[in-house]
């Protein structure tokens, strides 16, 4: 398998991961598929009764990137003060979503996080 496909097949568990366990703590998890239709939003849409509505990024713990229709939708979605999350293990959350949206400090111009893709 090359690397490419292993990372992704690690990013899936963790999201599957993530999607179970939320779940149990009773938030509605939608599952966001890009398409040549529609490209750029984060994976999963959240929304729980108490807690109101997030959008959730999951990146690979040890290398990622974001692709361009990410860095542009990321973008235009924050401008409106909508929060975007980035997880990248199931014990961040759901701590992870009651803290102020993090996407931005995974820019490798912001941070010793970005490793590139």
């Amino acid at each position: 398998m090359d690397k490419i496909r292993k990372i992704e097949r690690e990013e899936m568990e963790i999201q599957i991961k993530i999607e179970t366990k939320l779940s149990l703590l009773q938030w509605y998890v939608k599952r966001i598929h890009g398409s040549i239709y529609q490209s750029g939003l984060p994976d999963l849409y959240l929304c729980h009764v108490k807690y109101g509505q997030r959008w959730l990024e999951i990146k690979h713990p040890e290398r990622y990137r974001f692709t361009e229709p990410q860095l542009k939708e990321f973008r235009l979605i924050s401008m409106r003060r909508v929060g975007i999350w980035v997880a990248q293990a199931v014990h961040e959350v759901p701590e992870l979503l009651h803290k102020p949206p993090n996407w931005h400090t995974f820019l490798p111009v912001l941070s010793a996080r970005g490793r590139g893709g």
